[in-house]
C-alpha cells in the first residue's frame, strides 16, 4: 500500500508538570565484590566447555570456554570466554618480556575441526595451563586482571565522579555532545561482540522497572561497542549489519514504549557509537577499554556520575535499578514531562503520506526555553493504516532521528519529544519512506 492519511501535530515550548524540587544528588558506592589481592596467587580452571550457535557478525558457530578464578581457595568470579578473546589477549601481552616463553606454548589457530569434541579437549588444557603459567609469572599485569575481571574501575565511572564531557558520533554521523543533555539520564555502556547478548538480558528488567514508575524520563542511551577486532577492510561490511541490528533494537524499544504509555512522549534518545580504533579511543574517553572482557555501564546525572555496574556485580539487575532510582532523585528535571497540547502549536492538520513524502516544521529560537536547558519540541503523528517508515531530519539534512519502523493504526499514534538548544533556529523535516503493511523494496 503506497498513500495512506497521515494527521501530524508539533507543539513547541512545552509546559512542564508540576514536580516536587529534587534533593540533593547523591552517588550510590558499589557493593563489594570479591577482588584480586596482590599477595595470593590467582588462579584459572576450565570447569567445562559449550557449543554455541550464534554470532551476530559472522553467523558462525563457537566454543565457549567456563572457568572460574580462585584465589586462596575462594572463587572470585566464573566467566565465559572464547578462544578469540584469549588469543586477544596473548597480543597484549606479547609485548612483556616475562609472558613471551609462555605464549609459545598458546594453542594456534584452527581452520578445520574446531569444534570437534577432541580439538576442544586438547585446548581447554592448553589454555588453562597457559593462563595459569602467565598468572604466575605477571599476577598483576593489568590486561590479565582486566580479562579476569578483577581489575580496577576506571576512576572516570567511579560514583561521585565529575560527569565526563564527551562529543562524539554515532554510527548515523549524529552528534553526541553530552552537553546537551543536562536534564537527562545518560546511561553509558560499553561491551563487545562477546558480552552485549548479557548486557541487554540484565539492563531491560531494570529500564522496564523504571519507566513503569516514570513513563516521563528523559533518557539519553549511549552504547559503545569495542569493535576493534573488526579490520579496515571489513568495515564496509559490518557496518550495514551493525546499523540493521540498532534500528531493529530501537524499532522494539519505540512500539513497546508508544504501546505501554500511550499517551506520553517518549523521551529516549539513543546513540549506538562503534570504535574500530586499533587503540580503542572512544573507549577511553568513557574509562571502558576492558569491554573486550567485561560489559560496563554507569549513569550520569546531575553532573556527576551517580553508579556502575560490570559483568560480574553482585545482583546485577537490582543494583542497575538501584542506580536509577538514585540519579532521578539526584535531579528531579530527568522526570518531568509536559501534557499535549500545552504550549504554542507549530504544525496540524491531515496529508496523504506517499513514499519518500515530506513535511516540515520550523522552530525558532523565539519560542523559547521549555525548562530542559533549550527549547523543547513534541512531535505527534498517526496514520490511518497499519504501519510507517519515518525519519526526522534537520534543515540542512542531518540526521536527528534514524529511520524506525512505527506500528500505528486506529486509536495508536507515536509521541516524541526533542530537546534543542536555546536560541538557535531549528528546521525540521519529517520524512516518510514508506507506509503501508509492508515496506516495498527500492
Amino acid at each position: 500500500m503506497d498513500t495512506t492519511a497521515a494527521t501530524l501535530a508539533a507543539t513547541s515550548s512545552l509546559s512542564l508538570n508540576d514536580t516536587p524540587p529534587p534533593p540533593q544528588s547523591k552517588s550510590l558506592t558499589p557493593k563489594t565484590m570479591m577482588s584480586a589481592d596482590d599477595t595470593f596467587p590467582i588462579s584459572i580452571k576450565i570447569l567445562t566447555s559449550e557449543t554455541r550457535e550464534v554470532d551476530e557478525l559472522d553467523n558462525k558457530p563457537f566454543t565457549m570456554y567456563i572457568l572460574e578464578v580462585t584465589q586462596e581457595k575462594k572463587t572470585l568470579s566464573t566467566l565465559q570466554r572464547r578462544y578469540s578473546q584469549f588469543f586477544e589477549l596473548k597480543n597484549a601481552t606479547s609485548k612483556t618480556t616475562t609472558t613471551k616463553n609462555a605464549n609459545n606454548k598458546f594453542p594456534p589457530k584452527q581452520l578445520l575441526n574446531k569444534l570437534n569434541p577432541k580439538t576442544v579437549k586438547l585446548r581447554t588444557a592448553q589454555l588453562e595451563s597457559w593462563m595459569n603459567t602467565i598468572l604466575q609469572q605477571t599476577p598483576t599485569l593489568e590486561p590479565i586482571l582486566s580479562f579476569l575481571e578483577v581489575g580496577k574501575s576506571s576512576e572516570i565511572s567511579a560514583p561521585g565522579a565529575v560527569a565526563p564531557n564527551l562529543n562524539i558520533m554515532d554510527i548515523y554521523g549524529r552528534q553526541f555532545a553530552s552537553s546537551d543533555h543536562p536534564n537527562s539520564l545518560i546511561i553509558y555502556a560499553a561491551a563487545s561482540r562477546y558480552n552485549f547478548q548479557a548486557l541487554e538480558k540484565f539492563i531491560k528488567p531494570s529500564m522496564e522497572t523504571i519507566v513503569r514508575n516514570n513513563p516521563n524520563l528523559n533518557c539519553t542511551i549511549v552504547s559503545v561497542a569495542d569493535l576493534r577486532v573488526v579490520p579496515k577492510e571489513a568495515l564496509a561490511m559490518v557496518r550495514p549489519i551493525l546499523e540493521k541490528v540498532d534500528a531493529k533494537n530501537a524499532t522494539i524499544s519505540i512500539n513497546n514504549y508508544s504501546s505501554t504509555h500511550p499517551k506520553t512522549f517518549d523521551g529516549f534518545e539513543t546513540f549506538f557509537v562503534p570504535d574500530f580504533s586499533p587503540s580503542g579511543d572512544i573507549l577511553q574517553l568513557i574509562g571502558c577499554s576492558d569491554a573486550n572482557w567485561t560489559f560496563r555501564v554507569f549513569m550520569v546525572s546531575g553532573g556527576k556520575v551517580i553508579g556502575s555496574v560490570q559483568s560480574n556485580t553482585p545482583d546485577i539487575s537490582d543494583r542497575c535499578t538501584d542506580i536509577m532510582k538514585a540519579a532521578i532523585g539526584a535531579n528531579g528535571n530527568v522526570v518531568k514531562g509536559f501534557e499535549h497540547g500545552a504550549g504554542s502549536l507549530l504544525k496540524q492538520g491531515e496529508v496523504v503520506v506517499k513514499a519518500r513524502s515530506k513535511e516540515s516544521i520550523t522552530v525558532t529560537a523565539a519560542d523559547g526555553g521549555g525548562g530542559f536547558g533549550g527549547k523543547t519540541v513534541g512531535i505527534e503523528f498517526w496514520v490511518s493504516s497499519n504501519n510507517v517508515v519515518f525519519s526526522l531530519l534537520g534543515s540542512g539534512g542531518e540526521i536527528i532521528l534514524p529511520k524506525r519502523v512505527i506500528e500505528c493504526g486506529e486509536g495508536k499514534s507515536y509521541k516524541k519529544k526533542l530537546s534543542f538548544e536555546e536560541g538557535v533556529d531549528v528546521g525540521l523535516e519529517l520524512k516518510f519512506e514508506m507506509s503501508g503493511k509492508c515496506g516495498r523494496r527500492r
